[in-house]
């Protein structure tokens, strides 16, 4: 068997704004400032707030795909020509 890379999910923050997710066990520490990829390219100074329990590579992705499928289903993934997301 194949030693897994762990993750933790973390909430870090970033002046104002704020974010959660997955990182790599070693790098997600209390306090810890670190340069995260974003949509529109890479962004320094988000802070490491808080740190959750680790688990396995497969098993993030798992959680990851699981997500993508809730909004895909959800009226979350619809928009209206405005922007808006549509009731049922």
């Amino acid at each position: 068997m194949t030693r897994q890379e762990m993750y933790r999910q973390c909430r870090m923050t970033n002046a104002n704004r704020a974010t959660v997710g997955f990182i790599p066990a070693s790098v997600a520490v209390v306090g810890r400032v670190l340069k995260l990829e974003m949509p529109h390219g890479m962004e320094d100074g988000w802070r490491v707030e808080s740190v959750g329990q680790p688990i396995a590579k497969d098993t993030m992705r798992l959680f990851e795909r699981q997500h993508k499928k809730q909004r895909s289903a959800s009226d979350m993934g619809t928009k209206t020509r405005r922007g808006r997301a549509r009731r049922a």
